[in-house]
């Protein structure tokens, strides 16, 4: 059994499953938006579902499952190495500062006034879906995050997983580096894997894309693993740094669990025939609308860290 997941759900239907403005019961716009964001979040890779690193089985990197990469933010709270502003600079720090921040575009199913305040929100059901792996046609619960529709008028949404995304890394004990497992080798430490998390008030979940965890998590700086410097040559590719989890040995093999800092994000379209949503291909990836909708939703987030590291400051000044 391949493993690396999240948790059963249903079958998604034509009547539930609600797009752009029909999320709140509005008709849903047919044109594409042009968002502000700069080019290089245009950069952000993309990463094909059906490619899969030397090393590892076919589900044991987070990375090959997810359809889109971020840098602005990781899942599970903002970067915790983000420097706060320094309450001595020229610039006066006040209220007026955040008024005065740009108002992206908030996740689907939320309206906002201009002054930020929540006017009209979906009904939760509404604001989540399901989206089945077709290679262990296990589920994936996901959160809705930006719901558009392509160029080509195709129906698509941005998702990101309920639950915390995690990968099982083996420790090399000659070089001091990370190497991801096999499916063979992941199934046999799972029963183990699960236990530390259990240990840690965590639930494993295994099912389509990746593996995740349900429960509370905190973490501190001592927890942040650069991939690339802290454990030799790295892992490569984008997955560049993450919170570690916990620690287990078996067999006198030691191994961590982690979740990377950059969200794990899907794009989906729904398929017009059995209304069933699936994973994007590369085709659309390319788009200039989904790109849009990514440049949307990083532009939102950033917004969120600096209203944070705003607020931090002022509190701070006090």
């Amino acid at each position: 059994m391949a493993a690396v997941g999240l948790r059963l759900g249903q079958q998604l239907q034509r009547s539930t499953f609600l797009f752009p403005g029909s999320i709140l019961g509005a008709p849903a716009p047919s044109t594409s938006r042009t968002s502000c964001a700069s080019q290089s979040v245009r950069a952000l890779k993309k990463q094909s579902h059906s490619s899969s690193p030397k090393g590892s089985g076919g589900k044991g990197s987070i990375a090959e499952k997810s359809k889109v990469e971020s840098g602005s933010r990781g899942g599970g709270g903002s970067h915790p190495s983000r420097k706060k502003l320094d309450s001595g600079s020229s610039l006066k720090l006040d209220e007026s500062i955040i008024a005065s921040l740009p108002m992206p575009k908030p996740p689907a199913g939320f309206i906002l006034d201009e002054a930020g305040r929540v006017v009209l929100v979906a009904p939760a059901a509404n604001r989540v879906v399901t989206i089945v792996d077709p290679a262990t046609q296990r589920p994936l619960e996901c959160m809705i995050r930006r719901a558009f529709r392509s160029s080509q008028g195709q129906d698509c949404l941005l998702l990101l997983p309920l639950d915390m995304p995690l990968q099982i890394l083996k420790i090399e004990e000659e070089s001091e580096g990370l190497r991801e497992l096999s499916d063979d080798e992941l199934q046999a430490v799972l029963p183990t894997a699960a236990y530390a998390l259990a240990k840690r008030r965590l639930h494993l979940i295994i099912s389509g894309f990746c593996l995740t965890a349900r429960g509370g998590f905190c973490y501190t700086e001592e927890h942040v693993l650069d991939l690339n410097t802290d454990n030799g040559e790295g892992l490569g590719g984008s997955l560049a740094e993450g919170v570690e989890i916990a620690n287990f040995q078996l067999n006198d093999d030691e191994y961590l669990i982690y979740t990377p800092f950059d969200p794990l994000m899907f794009v989906a379209k729904r398929d017009e025939v059995t209304g069933e949503l699936k994973i994007a291909d590369d085709e659309l990836l390319d788009d200039e609308v989904v790109l849009d909708a990514i440049d949307e939703e990083n532009e939102f987030q950033a917004l969120v860290d600096e209203e944070d590291a705003i607020n931090e400051t002022l509190r701070e000044a006090k």
